[in-house]
């Protein structure tokens, strides 16, 4: 079993402002060393709803 990575706010925001650029989950998750590319989808759930004490 994998252990939990937790990013720092600033990764969060920086993933989030690179896909509202256009940039895709994969790309994003590539040039800022995010471990699983589903993560950043997670993060604009969250971001669209409001959700960003999780940040």
């Amino acid at each position: 079993m994998g252990k939990r990575v937790h990013y720092p706010a600033e990764i969060k925001w920086k993933a989030i402002k690179m896909f509202e650029n256009g940039h895709s989950s994969t790309e994003i998750s590539d040039v800022l060393g995010i471990k699983n590319s589903s993560q950043v989808r997670i993060w604009m759930q969250w971001y669209r709803n409001g959700e960003t004490i999780h940040f």
